[in-house]
């Protein structure tokens, strides 16, 4: 289970580049049904993300 230190170690590291992110896609709300279904795929490379 993660802590508020581990997290500021992962904002650091993300931060300086050392560690990246990926995403797979981007959806809105509205799309959340679209995102859900590209999920239960399960061939994604990264994250899904649902912005509001």
């Amino acid at each position: 289970m993660s802590n508020g230190e581990d997290m500021r170690q992962i904002a650091d590291l993300l931060q300086k580049g050392i560690l990246k992110s990926h995403l797979h896609k981007i959806y809105h709300f509205d799309e959340l049904k679209e995102a859900h279904t590209e999920m239960e795929k399960e061939r994604t490379k990264g994250k899904i993300v649902v912005t509001i």
